[in-house]
């Protein structure tokens, strides 16, 4: 009864408030009085201990007490405190009912409410009016109360405690929470319902509130967050990070990382291993065992509607979980459609009964339209619908197909679905969202504010939305949707479903009339049911239409709305647990479909019922138990339905129901009892044959969580989540309580002699307990460790270990079993999937075959009595799934050999080196978190003192610079680590992959293009079966090693297709497409080397599965929906069904198994051919080995089968061989002589006219013709360990140089993008440098040697050990003087100095011992840089050191002193020049080189983020911005500019690639730049041109020199004399002002003014002189040049005179310096003097102007005389250059004489002689 008036006032807000049980107080009591385990204080010690009122004490007494003595001991104080501050929301819910149920009749009342509601609204956040507590109070109650007796069950409140998270902050006010844990999810509150007690808009009529019409309206979504990260972990994604992709909350995180890391039970763990266990390679390895779902019990009916149909063939058509169901009625069987991740909420029959169309749930649902015959996907469609696909219907032709969202705004989507058809992509060139006229889109919009129930169509263009209390009228024409809500509605009420009687619309409502509609006009009411109406189903041919209702009647009606019949579903034959109708349906002769909201599937023929299937219906299904003696097995739920299933027949053979929801179920050892554990603490139990109640037990009153028999049937345990284990004995009393656990006991084991029990809760522990005793065995996991356990069922254990994702948070995996055999674990986990473990499985990670279709949490599996069979059940999805269990003995003893084969070290190059157990090259990256470099900066000193003087830096030099890069050209090919990945398109270009890109190579222009889509290594790349597409997939970025990119993208345009991530780790490794190319298969890189399959165009996973401990080197399909993958250990089989995946392991039979490397369809695609490490060519029938033989010495590389029946094979020993269907070899080519380097080949393919293109070890592509008689090599590339050496020729810029650790140095020509020359050294190296007169390179190598190669023989002509001579000290940096005479470098690995060596070029020894000079570092040396006159080097070292160095003196140059030192170059990282260039935060090692331009505008860097930046040079501003380019994928050691700065080579570390940039600012030759063509004569070995072309260049180019001085020396006469006329006019305008104003008694304006302005004459004069110095000392350098070409002839006469005038202009400079001395000192006492008149202006306070203005007209006089004198001396001075030209043309054509052109040895492999034809 409710409460009176007078007793609710006796109620006291503090009377139910815990003040003294906050957490900290709750410790603070544990440790005051609780340490001794003998205080057990009473009912009214506890008041006083803790200031609780009696009535909570009571109710505390009433939890904890759970002895029942009176007294709280100090174990269950433990236990109060566990619960009161960690208990889960169902538990503490709980603890708030009754907290509030003031009378103790297990319901809330009203009354009670306003108490809650009070406190919910005044809980610390504001006052409340007793009006607003009373209305929230009612909206609670009517929100909350499906049964509408105005009064609220516990389950009533805890479901709508959590729909409405905000109530939990009453817990807070109670100190239920920590104050933390209140905060969270009160805030997840804030997020789900935004707000404090949010109730739903649309709210239902008082009579409308139908339990299942609300689970139809508020269908359980989580934020969009949550949902995406449970549906990648549906996908196969069980890694535990917060990615960008928002994979995990922060919650979850959370608990994952705290439960991998911490792992509470491992000690325990530890302690358990069995004495007798012997580890074996195998143990992480997947079971021989397969499953195959047999058979669904269940039927989606509690939230969805007219979901049941015919097909074509008169089968069953229907849903439930995620899966999609055929039903054959005749034979009892079905078929399963797997394609969907999540439930299934909608479903529609196309007109042909052909084709069904089903949508999910989830943040991007999808839409599948599938065969009903073979239940395979058609179309697969995602976009634009968003959170759920709640609605779908075709139209009447078949055409279109309508959806509606489970988005707030109840989007509309019309789809043109044969559109969205993958099977033939020729036929879809792009994505919907790229190409508007191949989407399936026809039109999309927002749909009504209310909710939609139902969709009827009326033709192709029209339709009706049936919702609540409104009729919508939707219509679309050229892409626009049209809602129209319809009018004149009779009585406003939710209208339940709809369908067309000819143009009519027939609409059935809450009420059970029938509301009918012309056009959007209501016209008419029918009266059809007692309730509401729940479905209609139009008949054919306009012959009327069928209802069904609530009512459980259904009505035939014809066209004229007359009932014809009736049928009832309300028939005891029935026994429907549930008799209400859902979805009706009528067959081809009559017969009429029904399902049931009791979860019955009937069919009528004529009146009589027949019941085809049964299944649970209601809330969630847990109780699962084998029968211990026949292949039956039962279930009992939420539901309260007990039932005995039939495995060999799949029925129910009896069914029963419970008086309370069950929890868990048991069966005894003999069959003979049932126990139920109960939701109420009650436990049951029944008859295992007849399904009777034998006994009843109420002992506890908290719900029971764990139930078992032990083995001899002696006891029944029976946990609970009140933590203890109830022991009853054989006739059911309860004989023992045993303690332990410190939260909800979760599973439980017994020991086969029934003397022992292990047990796991909540708390993620393990104990042990004597069942003798009912005592805990403390070190139960040591003394138990050889125990035999007769069932195992714990999920946390040492033989449980590697059943655990990385995903996990401890709660994920809710049930696990072994099989009879004793050999595998199956799992049920909350992410709907079914595991199979190898059992033991004591190791980590271990792999596991996956299946999935349920799309609940899995609530239990277990195995069958006869072993032949898995049964797993569905918590929400309320499915009983029969699997058969399949068992693969054929392999399983290969199995054991392949596990222990020692073929490790059998494996070749970096490819399966790189990637052993994820270490290596793809090994999950992630950021560093750098060092001191931003903190120290060790060079700033040296950097300031060398900063030169007055430099003030302009207002924009720390913006990025305007000037560009474009790639041009990548000298590189992944032939390392990747085969088969180089291919043809349909339009003849070469497509392969290099660093982070896709290269699309034109053979006929060389010329190349690029997909840059990636920002890691492109490790693996496909071509679909159009040649128009391609697919690349890369390793991990850092940071991102979880997200790893697979592209598909165009050939031609490079426009991406689609962007596939989330599910691979550490790298994609292998790609292939289907034959059809509708789907794609990709192999990733982590522990299982899984598989996905993508339905690549709408993005999205078809199935993933896991494939093998031990690396995967190959796979591809044989068929649209199998495929094989081979690997180092295995070879599999697999088969395609939806998302699940099966698969068998080849059989070698007597074939020796070893590493398979390579394979391919040949023949036709009849027979499977595979490569392995020795050579042998396997070949397969099936799943078996019928024949192997050798083919080749060494490994088979690759595999590749010709449409004319031809299988190709290349090997390691560089031979392609050709075999014929009958497996001879037709031919055989050698590739050994088309190339000097590595051999080998990696990749073969084929176009249609029979040209071959194939891919070598040593990184070259070559093209074959004419059956390999003719060969092209068309790229070259490094190919071995690091690139790292880049150098330029400074006379041509067309050439430059490059080497690393393939030990080949290589001249590439820029113009002909090919490589000209080629040297092979004996050791690697990393620095190399090309003299400044382009005739010699230096190289120094890893092991301290310097070679000197001469370019024109390009021969090492002399080498010699430096002074770093142990194996870790290498050359890491070199560089040629500019006058070519020294050489310096130093060394990486010790603490180095600079070595110099004297360079002597023409003699025996072109390289000496000069000098070493100590730098001072206490690191290596990184980089270095020579001054323009060769006599200073500056250098940085590995400790961030920068130091300058004098070369004849053999010290160090103080910073001060290298201020106005001209750098030749500059590449250091640490300097003056460069402080702009590191990224905030960055370690002083991201940045690896600087290239300045020749211009010196530019700075380029190289850095280990794979980019090349331009800044501005010099770059002096602190994180100066940039332009980066990217391109390849790993560190870049090194980069130069051309010497016209047109071109920048960069080279990539790992990537082995040269990258060609061309720049936006360089000079081109042909338009005005550089000398080029005076050094092709010796640079260029191709080159053609003559001796007198040669001197003809030379003439013309000599003739522009003459005349540019002329023009400049013009341009300067006109300056100066501006400039004179300027500063007279600017001295005039100063003495009107001296005139007007008074002079100022401190220094004046124009005093510094003029200082400033001879500052600036000063500068000018310095700048003309360095010019003119400049211009002399290239003037000369030409001359040497010129008698370096004549060395050999005798000097004419007219030299004399050259050298005449060389010594007059050196007269002159001295000349100019004695007249500069007296101008300096002039202008020194003229300062000096102005100063005096300064302090004489203080001391009066006037001036006679007259004698200033006196002495400005003297200032000027002796101004304009300076100036006069400085323009003779530049006159001369040009007029000196004018006649050295003209010398110099008299001298030219006295000396110029035919000359023989040296004859150049040509390489074997040259450019003109390597294979063209």
């Amino acid at each position: 009864a409710d409460l009176s008036i007078e007793q609710k006032n006796e109620i006291r807000e503090d009377q139910i408030k815990f003040s003294g049980l906050s957490p900290s107080n709750i410790l603070k009591l544990k440790a005051q009085y609780f340490k001794d385990q003998n205080f057990s204080p009473d009912k009214k010690q506890f008041m006083s201990l803790t200031g609780a009122g009696k009535r909570e004490t009571d109710i505390l007494f009433d939890y904890f007490d759970m002895d029942g003595n009176g007294q709280i001991d100090s174990y269950e104080f433990i236990c109060l405190g566990a619960m009161m501050i960690h208990a889960s929301t169902e538990l503490r819910s709980e603890f708030l009912f009754k907290l509030y149920d003031f009378d103790n009749n297990n319901f809330l009342t009203r009354d009670e409410l306003v108490f809650l509601m009070r406190n919910v609204l005044i809980s610390g956040r504001r006052s409340a009016s007793s009006n607003e507590v009373e209305r929230k109070t009612d909206e609670f109650l009517k929100s909350a109360d499906i049964d509408l007796d105005k009064k609220l069950s516990y389950r009533e409140f805890q479901n709508y405690l959590f729909k409405t998270k905000d109530v939990l902050g009453l817990l807070d006010q109670y100190y239920v929470l920590s104050s933390d844990k209140a905060n969270d999810e009160a805030d997840e509150g804030d997020r789900e319902g935004e707000g404090n007690m949010q109730f739903n808009e649309e709210e239902l009529n008082a009579d409308e509130m139908d339990p299942d019409l609300m689970r139809e309206l508020n269908r359980e979504t989580q934020d969009d967050e949550g949902q995406e990260a449970i549906q990648k972990i549906k996908e196969g994604a069980e890694f535990a990070t917060a990615t960008e992709n928002g994979l995990f909350k922060t919650e979850e995180v959370l608990q994952a990382t705290e439960f991998s890391a911490c792992k509470p039970w491992m000690g325990v763990v530890l302690n358990g291993v069995p004495s007798d266990y012997k580890p074996r390679k195998s143990d992480s390895m997947a079971p021989d065992s397969q499953l195959e779902l047999e058979f669904v019990h269940g039927y989606r009916t509690h939230d969805t509607r007219n979901n049941l149909r015919y097909s074509e063939t008169g089968e069953i058509v229907y849903h439930t979980a995620a899966v999609g169901i055929i039903y054959n009625k005749e034979e009892h069987k079905q078929r399963f459609l797997f394609d969907h991740i999540d439930d299934i909420i909608s479903i529609a029959i196309h007109p042909s009964k052909a084709l069904v169309a089903t949508g999910e749930i989830g943040p991007y649902p999808l839409i599948c339209v599938w065969d009903t015959e073979t239940a395979t996907a058609k179309v697969r469609i995602t976009g634009p619908l968003t959170k759920g696909i709640t609605h779908l219907a075709f139209t009447p032709d078949g055409k279109y197909l309508i959806a509606t969202a489970l988005h707030d705004d109840h989007h509309i989507a019309v789809f043109d679905w044969e559109k969205g058809n993958n099977t033939d992509i020729s036929e879809v060139k792009g994505k919907a969202k790229l190409n508007a006229s191949s989407s399936p889109i026809v039109a999309t919009g927002k749909g009504p504010r209310a909710n939609i129930l139902g969709i009827s169509m009326k033709n192709s263009s029209e339709g009706a939305l049936t919702c609540v209390k409104e009729v919508n009228f939707v219509s679309w024409t050229k892409g626009k949707l049209t809602v129209k809500k319809g009018t004149g509605m009779k009585k406003l009420q939710t209208i339940m479903c709809g369908a067309y009687n000819g143009n009519t619309l027939v609409s059935g409502t809450f009420s059970g009339e029938l509301y009918l509609w012309s056009g959007a006009a209501y016209t008419k009411s029918v009266k059809a049911h007692t309730s509401a109406v729940n479905c209609i189903y139009s008949r054919a041919e306009n012959n009327g239409f069928i209802t069904g209702g609530n009512d459980g009647m259904i009505y035939i009606w014809d066209s004229k709305y007359a009932k014809v019949s009736k049928l009832s579903i309300l028939d005891k034959s029935i026994n429907s647990m549930s008799p209400k109708v859902r979805s009706v349906c009528e067959g081809e002769n009559g017969q009429i479909l029904v399902g049931t909201r009791g979860g019955e599937i009937l069919e009528f023929e004529g009146t009589t019922p027949r019941v085809l299937l049964r299944g649970h219906f209601d809330n969630e299904l847990w109780g699962l138990a084998v029968h211990p003696k026949k292949d039956k097995y039962y279930t009992c739920g939420q539901d309260k339905m007990l039932a005995m299933w039939d495995i060999k027949t799949r029925v129910v053979e009896k069914f029963t129901s419970v008086p309370e929801p069950v929890e868990v179920m048991h069966i005894s050892p003999d069959a003979k009892n049932i126990a139920l554990g109960c939701k109420n603490g009650d436990l049951y139990i029944y008859d295992g044959s007849t399904l009777t109640q034998k006994a009843k037990k109420h002992d506890r009153k908290h719900p029971v969580s764990e139930i078992k028999f032990s083995p001899d049937g002696s006891y029944l345990a029976v946990g609970g989540v009140d933590f203890l284990v109830y022991v009853y004995d054989k006739s059911f009393n309860l004989i023992k309580k045993m303690k332990g656990h410190v939260s909800r006991v979760t599973h439980m084991d017994f020991s086969d002699d029934s003397s022992v029990m292990q047990s796991n809760s909540t708390s993620y522990d393990i104990l042990y307990h004597n069942l003798e005793s009912g005592k805990q065995v403390p070190g139960g996991a040591s003394a138990y460790k050889d125990e035999r356990w007769s069932s195992y069922t714990c999920v946390i254990g040492w033989a449980a270990q590697g059943i655990w994702p990385p995903c996990a948070s401890g709660d994920d995996i809710n049930a696990i079993d072994r099989d009879k055999d004793m050999k595998v674990l199956v799992t049920g986990d909350d992410w709907g999937k079914v595991k199979l473990f190898r059992y033991p499985c004591p190791v980590e990670k271990s792999s596991f075959n996956r299946y999935v279709g349920h799309s609940s949490h899995v609530t239990c599996v277990r195995f069958s009595h006869g072993n032949n069979h898995v049964l797993s059940t569905g918590g929400n999805d309320k499915a009983i799934f029969q699997w058969k269990y399949l068992h693969d003995e054929e392999v399983e003893e290969e199995t054991e050999k392949a596990a222990d084969m020692d073929n490790e070290d059998e494996v070749l190059d970096d490819e399966e080196n790189a990637v052993n157990a994820g270490q290596g090259a793809f090994k999950e990256e992630e950021m560093g978190e750098g060092d001191q470099f931003g903190a120290s900066k060790p060079f700033l000193g040296e950097v300031k003192g060398s900063t030169p003087k007055g430099y003030k830096p302009p207002k924009n030099a720390g913006d990025a610079p305007s000037e560009s890069l474009k790639l041009k050209y990548v000298h590189g090919y992944r032939a390392f680590d990747t085969r088969s990945n180089v291919k043809f398109s349909s339009d003849g270009k070469v497509v392969f992959h290099a660093a982070a890109l896709g290269v699309s190579l034109d053979k006929t222009d060389n010329t190349q293009t690029f997909f840059d889509g990636h920002d890691e290594d492109v490790v693996a790349l496909a071509i679909h079966p159009n040649k128009d597409i391609i697919a690349t997939g890369q390793m991990a970025k850092a940071g991102k090693a979880k997200l790893i990119d697979i592209y598909v993208w165009e050939v031609g345009s490079k426009q991406v297709r689609a962007n596939l991530k989330g599910f691979h780790l550490r790298a994609i490794r292998n790609l292939s497409f289907s034959p059809s190319g509708s789907k794609l298969l990709s192999g990733g890189q982590d522990d299982d080397n899984s598989v996905a399959v993508y339905d690549w165009e709408n993005s999205k996973i078809i199935c993933t599965s896991p494939v093998d401990k031990a690396r995967v080197m190959d796979m591809g399909f044989s068929e649209e929906n199998e495929f094989v993958t081979i690997g180092l250990k295995h070879i599999k089989f697999f088969s395609i069904n939806g998302r699940n995946v099966n698969s068998k392991k080849g059989i070698f039979g007597s074939v020796k198994q070893e590493a398979l490397l390579c394979m391919c369809f040949g023949f036709g695609k009849n027979t499977l051919l595979t490569g392995d490490t020795k050579g042998n060519l396997i070949v397969w029938s099936g799943r078996n080995a019928t024949k192997s033989f050798k083919s080749h010495n060494g490994a088979v590389y690759t595999l590749y089968a010709s449409k004319n029946n031809l299988v190709y094979t290349g090997g390691e020993d560089g031979l392609i061989k050709i075999f014929s269907s009958k497996l001879e070899v037709k031919e055989t080519i050698d590739t050994t002589k088309m190339t000097p380097f590595k051999v080998g080949v990696r990749a073969i393919d084929m176009d249609e006219n029979g040209t071959m293109v194939i891919g070598t070890r040593g990184g070259d592509i070559i093209e074959l013709t004419n059956g390999g008689k003719k060969h092209k090599t068309l790229l070259q590339s490094h190919y071995d360990t690091e690139l790292w050496a880049v150098t330029v020729n400074p006379k041509n810029s067309n050439l430059f140089a490059s080497g690393g650790g393939d030990c080949t140095l290589r001249v590439w020509d820029v113009k002909k993008s090919k490589m000209i020359k080629h040297l092979i050294l004996d050791q690697d190296f990393r620095a190399i440098d090309w003299s400044t007169d382009g005739k010699f390179l230096i190289v120094g190598s890893m092991m301290g040697k310097i070679y000197y190669v001469d370019y024109d023989s390009f021969k090492v002509i002399s080498s010699m050990q430096s002074m770093f001579k142990t194996s870790k000290q290498w050359i890491q940096e070199l560089k040629i003087a500019p006058n070519c005479q020294y050489v310096a470098y130093g060394a990486h690995g010790c603490v180095s100095k600079v070595e110099i060596l004297k360079v002597a070029p023409g003699t025996t020894k072109p390289i000496q011992s000069f000098s070493v000079i100590n730098p001072r570092f206490t690191s290596s040396l990184t980089h270095l840089d020579w001054s323009v006159d060769s006599a200073a080097i500056i250098c940085n070292s590995l400790a961030f050191e920068l130091k300058f160095l004098n070369v004849e003196a053999k010290g160090l140059i103080n910073a001060s002193g290298a201020c106005d030192i001209e750098w030749a170059t500059w590449t250091s990282l640490f300097g003056f020049p460069v402080q702009g260039i590191w990224p905030p935060e960055s370690t002083g090692y991201v940045v690896n080189y600087t290239c300045m331009s020749n211009n010196k505008k530019i700075l380029a860097t190289g850095d280990d983020f794979s980019l090349v930046k331009l800044f501005k040079y010099p770059c002096v501003i602190e994180k100066a911005k940039y332009q980066a380019f990217r391109g390849h994928s790993s560190h870049i050691p090194k980069i130069r500019f051309s010497s016209n700065d047109q071109y920048l080579f960069s080279t990539g570390g790992n990537d082995k690639c040269v990258f060609v940039w061309e720049t936006d600012f360089g000079s081109n030759p042909e338009e005005g730049g550089e000398d080029e063509e005076v050094a092709k004569d010796r640079d260029d070995r191709d080159g053609d041109d003559s001796e007198e072309e040669i001197s003809a260049k030379k003439k013309e180019v000599k003739k522009k020199s003459k005349k540019k001085v002329e023009e400049e020396s013009e341009e300067e006469e006109e300056v100066d004399t501006k400039k004179k006329s300027k500063k007279r006019k600017h001295r005039e305008e100063e003495d009107d002002e001296d005139e007007e104003e008074e002079p100022s008694p401190k220094k004046s304006r124009k005093h510094k003014k003029r200082e400033e302005e001879d500052d600036e004459e000063e500068e000018e004069v310095k700048s003309r002189s360095k010019k003119s110095k400049k211009h002399k000392h290239k003037r000369r350098d030409s001359d040497d040049e010129d008698e370096d070409e004549d060395e050999d002839e005798e000097k004419p006469r007219k030299h004399k005179k050259h050298k005449k005038h060389r010594k007059e202009e050196e007269e002159e400079e001295e000349e100019e310096e004695e007249e500069e001395k007296p101008r300096k000192k002039k202008h020194k006492k003229r300062r000096k003097e102005e100063s005096e008149e300064d302090e004489d202006e203080d001391e009066e306070e006037e001036k006679p102007r007259k004698h200033k203005k006196h002495r400005k007209v003297k200032e000027d006089s002796e101004e304009e005389e300076d100036e006069e004198k400085e323009s003779k001396r530049s006159k001369k001075h040009k007029k000196n250059i004018k006649a050295r030209l003209d010398d110099d043309d008299e001298l030219e054509e006295e000396s110029e004489k035919p000359k023989k052109s040296k004859k150049k040895k040509k390489d074997e492999y040259d450019d003109e002689d390597q294979g063209d034809y």
